[in-house]
């Protein structure tokens, strides 16, 4: 799924595919956590993004990042800041999330 984090348009106005298979991804990391550190972080709703209500699943997301960083002692960003209209905030803001997931798997080696 680490490839799916990355493989959107940014310009795309349609995440629908994307917030799937990103939650995916933050499933197969937590799945690791719970299997390599014997620790079950929460599951929080960030399958689907409500755009009408962005800044609520930005904030999830980053609690889902500041767990899995915390347990496998990443530095990570803060990605509950982005001003998502702005096509080079939302280019920048998918690298950084997908360089957290690509750290997370490589930390777990999965």
């Amino acid at each position: 799924m680490l490839a799916a984090v990355l493989a959107i348009n940014p310009a795309d106005t349609d995440f629908s595919s994307w917030a799937y298979n990103h939650f995916q991804d933050h499933l197969e990391i937590r799945g690791g956590i719970q299997t390599v550190n014997n620790i079950n972080l929460p599951l929080r709703e960030i399958d689907e993004i409500n755009f009408d209500d962005l800044q609520s699943w930005f904030e999830r997301h980053q609690l889902m990042h500041n767990e899995f960083n915390a347990v496998l002692k990443l530095q990570g960003n803060d990605l509950s800041i982005v001003d998502w209209r702005d096509l080079g905030q939302r280019t920048t803001w998918l690298w950084l999330n997908f360089r957290e997931h690509f750290n997370a798997r490589a930390a777990l080696k999965i």
